[in-house]
């Protein structure tokens, strides 16, 4: 997609006369150069960051967010089971879940500024 992005814009930008008709004006093509930037910084940015990580660090962290997806759908299934019971399904909230996230977020920042 992002492939795709780069080189609709420039095509974009040669019919402008005739996409002005639809609706997409400069200010569109513009936002959509400005966005296009920004992706590339965060991409090279991403990409230097993923660079000093070892390999067994980013496969635990993607071990991590496969598990934490995993652990929400179980959520959010229990709480569709559990509907006619409050109780039970308010077992099943987000909160606790983000809130162990955001507990295990300042643990590995506060590892990583030892």
């Amino acid at each position: 997609m992002y492939a795709e992005f780069q080189r609709l814009l420039p095509e974009a930008r040669s019919h402008l006369a005739l996409l002005m008709g639809a609706g997409l004006g400069e200010g569109f093509l513009t936002r959509g150069e400005t966005l296009l930037t920004r992706l590339d910084e965060a991409l090279k940015a991403r990409a230097a960051e993923r660079a000093e990580v070892r390999p067994a660090t980013e496969e635990l962290y993607h071990a991590q967010g496969v598990l934490y997806t995993k652990v929400r759908f179980i959520a959010r299934l229990a709480r569709t089971a559990f509907r006619t019971s409050p109780q039970r399904a308010g077992a099943y909230s987000y909160a606790t879940l983000r809130r162990g996230a955001a507990a295990a977020e300042a643990v590995r920042t506060r590892q990583s500024k030892v």
